[in-house]
């Protein structure tokens, strides 16, 4: 949603100067791909996702906008992960997980935006939950504090 603002404002002339994700998933359909590439059930019943349909084009960023994408580097507990309904269901949603953590660097944020200024800020939580932990909660709050106060 951010990026399709960003692209939105930019046509219409604003100026965008920071632009902040929280762990988004961005190529989804890659990350799917190749976390599913032998499990061909599981690739099957991902394709349906709307994340894994929807790929947005790439969005043109003025060079001073500034990108902070704040990620989660922990795995996520297992009972903060609601959508799974079985344990097959969990198994896939942590291969995702575990890819975008241990396999790209930026989300592939780079693969939909002409980045030039990006910030990479770590949380030590899941993509799951980190808004159940204090310290990431306030990580971003801190860092959303000291760009517009």
């Amino acid at each position: 949603v951010a990026l399709e603002i960003a692209r939105q404002l930019i046509m219409t002339g604003d100026s965008v100067n920071n632009l902040m994700f929280i762990d988004s998933y961005f190529y989804y359909k890659k990350a799917i791909d190749y976390s599913f590439a032998n499990n061909s059930k599981q690739l099957r019943k991902a394709k349906d996702n709307i994340n894994y349909i929807y790929q947005p084009g790439i969005i043109n960023l003025e060079e001073s906008t500034n990108v902070i994408l704040f990620k989660t580097f922990g795995k996520s507990a297992s009972d903060s992960i609601k959508e799974a309904a079985s344990k097959e269901d969990l198994d896939a949603i942590r291969t995702v997980e575990n890819y975008y953590i241990d396999e790209v660097e930026d989300n592939f944020l780079k693969d939909v935006t002409n980045i030039n200024n990006l910030d990479i800020v770590k949380l030590n939580t899941g993509h799951y939950d980190w808004t159940s932990n204090v310290n990431d909660v306030e990580t971003v709050v801190s860092y959303i504090r000291r760009i517009f106060v």
